[in-house]
């Protein structure tokens, strides 16, 4: 899509009241991202103790950062403000 935050609010406010429910063209981008970056863990843990870098935007690194703390996706509103 490439929106900018202040644009995307204005088109797509609507996510903010129930991200998880919210749904573009019959995709569940909250959802999505949630079951995204809980698949990543896998990969990232993979590396047995290695370092690893974790290059992402803003909303990746809160879902990552939540998934890891058993946070599921109904609370994104509280890490996307």
């Amino acid at each position: 899509m490439g929106l900018l935050k202040h644009k995307g609010k204005a088109r797509y406010g609507q996510w903010q009241i129930d991200g998880p429910k919210f749904n573009i063209d019959g995709h569940y981008p909250v959802s999505e991202l949630w079951a995204r970056a809980r698949s990543c863990w896998d990969k990232i843990l993979a590396h047995n103790g290695k370092s690893v870098l974790v290059v992402a935007h803003n909303a990746v690194n809160q879902a990552l950062i939540a998934t890891a703390m058993g946070i599921c996706s109904i609370f994104v509103w509280s890490y996307f403000k």
